[in-house]
């Protein structure tokens, strides 16, 4: 196998880019993306290079960084940041690995506009591809995630996805070229280096030829994904400002993948398309961020609700305004009288028992309240369950909190927490004006 004459007949079958782009390469110095960048330099491509060093593993990723910019040289040119990955990961509550990508795709694509470059460039391969295609499936995916990883994403070419991890090998070895190994790759906590280090040698054992059956299934999968965007294609041109007819996704072959795909950048899940397909019930709402899937007696509509509100902050007394709906906010000595109280549309606290300034919001899983008369804690879906309100009262449902607990469930119930006693001298009243 001649590696650069192959990788040469690859980026031009596929079109991935020519001798007259400008490049940027994301070169670690792990051995795929050294092999790469040989291949684009005695392949005479114009490029420029991106290392990342996220801080993780002490000196050996300062000694990564070192190598990179020595292998670069004059020659190319490199650029290189450092990132503290962990105190990133912290303030997303995110994973290492999520955050590192997050951090170097974005970096990446600053790079490639300020710097006048075409495209980015990464050492994928073709290993990597069938790891993210096991990975996938034991997840759960839909038909674009069946290609594993795609040749292209937007401005990210993947010019080593024909090659295998074996043969990149042998072209470093071949030219005895240098590359450093990173020791994270061998840890087993990452369901990749798993799937790498135990699911694949198992499948191996069932077909040692598992990376060419497996590179021949991709070109099929990829052929069956262009059939699948052109039904997709027309499947979205049947809707309209009434939404989808319903008996046409019941008659049409295919129909809940192809209402599936169009309704997941929304935030649905399969599950509540499988509901939804179960009868298409007159009435019933499906919600996802800001979304909602509602069914009316014909049709099904997917709406943006732009009503529902994020959250808002009540900094003391005056009047705020979210989404055509008003809260007038004031304090005085004044007890509510009992007929007050039961006023669903005002709500009063004692002043002295809550942490200003308020916040108002929609409800979240996992958020509790002590109801009023109550000596515990109830979670609130508990409660608008109990309450049997209906999907679309329920995804607008709002609480009232303080800077440390959720004081009031509005026009539905009161805090215990905050109740106005016998020895309460200042009073919140918050009046719901419009809503």
């Amino acid at each position: 196998m001649n590696l650069e004459s192959d990788f040469l007949s690859f980026i031009k079958k596929n079109e991935l880019f020519s001798k007259e782009h400008k490049l940027l390469l994301a070169l670690s110095g792990g051995k795929d993306s050294v092999a790469l960048f040989h291949l684009l330099k005695n392949t005479g491509f114009s490029f420029e290079v991106a290392h990342c060093n996220f801080q993780l593993r002490g000196e050996a990723a300062d000694a990564d960084e070192a190598f990179v910019k020595a292998l670069c040289g004059d020659e190319i040119i490199c650029h290189t940041v450092r990132f503290d990955t962990n105190m990133y990961a912290k303030s997303k509550a995110i994973s290492i690995q999520m955050a590192a990508r997050e951090l170097r795709y974005a970096w990446f694509e600053e790079i490639r506009v300020t710097q006048g470059l075409d495209f980015i460039l990464t050492a994928h391969h073709l290993n990597d591809r069938i790891e993210t295609l096991l990975f996938n499936i034991t997840k759960g995916t839909g038909p674009a995630g069946l290609k594993g990883m795609p040749l292209q994403t937007g401005y990210i070419k993947r010019p080593l996805l024909f090659c295998t991890l074996d043969a990149i090998s042998a072209y470093l070895d071949a030219f005895k070229y240098v590359w450093r190994e990173d020791s994270s790759n061998a840890e087993t906590k990452y369901s990749r280096n798993r799937i790498r280090a135990k699911v694949i040698p198992a499948l191996k054992e069932i077909n040692p030829g598992l990376e060419s059956t497996l590179e021949v299934n991709f070109a099929r999968i990829e052929h069956l994904y262009d059939i699948f965007k052109g039904q997709l294609e027309e499947f979205e041109k049947q809707y309209s400002k009434n939404g989808f007819d319903i008996e046409y996704l019941q008659n049409l072959r295919g129909g809940m993948l192809l209402f599936e795909e169009y309704v997941k950048s929304f935030g649905f899940t399969f599950q509540q398309v499988e509901a939804l397909f179960d009868g298409f019930k007159h009435g019933t709402a499906y919600f996802a961020g800001t979304h909602q899937i509602y069914v009316d007696r014909t049709q099904v509509k997917i709406e943006h609700v732009t009503s529902f509100i994020n959250e808002q902050l009540l900094l003391g007394p005056g009047n705020y305004t979210i989404d055509n709906k008003t809260f007038s906010v004031s304090i005085s000595k004044e007890k509510p009288s009992i007929k007050q109280l039961k006023n669903p549309k005002t709500i009063y606290l004692d002043n002295s028992k809550i942490s200003w300034p308020l916040v108002l919001r929609k409800w979240a899983n996992g958020d509790t309240f002590k109801p009023y008369g109550m000596k515990g804690n109830k979670l609130i879906s508990d409660y608008l369950i109990d309450s049997k309100l209906d999907m679309v009262a329920k995804a607008k449902q709002l609480v009232l909190a303080d800077q440390d607990k959720i004081i009031h469930l509005v026009g539905l119930r009161a805090s215990e927490d905050t109740k106005i006693e016998a020895g309460s001298v200042s009073i919140v009243c918050i009046e719901i004006v419009q809503y």
